[in-house]
């Protein structure tokens, strides 16, 4: 699966989580509005998205996903092939309530969790090629840096150190497990994954480990 909208998959899994962008600096993003269904059958998968004023607001039937005050969230709504789903109105004052858009063609980094030092991370990118390789990287401070071999595509972080280049699986998702240490006073460090092959740079993640 190579871009993130309506594809024809075998088995049903369903698979809600929250990633919370920044609200600058966030290249290579440009949503496509659509209308899904609310409820029902489906083979596609939709990312949905609102904004959210109230700080741990539930949003979805499956799973609990808590959100930021303030911050546009995007949610992931995974319905493979077979499968049903349900869409909440959530609790708060989600603004409206809420729109919904198809975002095609992105890279999705998720929040590592757990977010705490001195014990394992993980790290999941979500719409990569199948197989490619993705590169995860950070950064103390936020800036542009070029990619060589990708003209005018640039990474959010300034000076951006490679963590790991991670191998993808067939269902386009590449994790990376790491212990990030403990440090006396910790800083928020900035993530950010990018494909290579296809000159995609996913959304970045802003994290402090304490």
């Amino acid at each position: 699966m190579n871009q993130i909208g309506p594809s024809k998959l075998n088995r049903m899994t369903i698979a809600a989580a929250v990633v919370a962008f920044m609200t600058a600096g966030v290249s290579g993003f440009a949503p496509t509005p659509s209308v899904p269904p609310l409820s029902g059958n489906s083979d596609s998968l939709y990312h949905l998205g609102w904004s959210e004023m109230t700080t741990g607001s539930e949003m979805w039937s499956e799973g609990g996903n808590y959100l930021v005050s303030g911050e546009v969230v995007f949610a992931d709504q995974t319905v493979l092939s077979g499968g049903a789903y349900q869409l909440l109105p959530g609790s708060g004052s989600q603004v409206p309530g809420p729109p919904i858009e198809l975002l095609t063609g992105n890279l999705y980094l998720r929040t590592p969790a757990p977010s705490r030092a001195g014990i394992i991370s993980t790290f999941a990118v979500h719409g990569a090629t199948p197989e490619s390789e993705i590169v995860f990287t950070c950064s103390n401070r936020r800036g542009l840096t070029e990619l060589n071999q990708c003209t005018g595509v640039a990474v959010d972080l300034s000076e951006p150190q490679i963590m790991e280049v991670v191998r993808a699986d067939v269902n386009g998702i590449a994790r990376l497990s790491k212990i990030m240490p403990a440090t006396e006073s910790p800083r928020p460090i900035i993530f950010q994954a990018l494909e290579a092959s296809s000159c995609r740079v996913s959304n970045p993640v802003v994290c402090t480990f304490e």
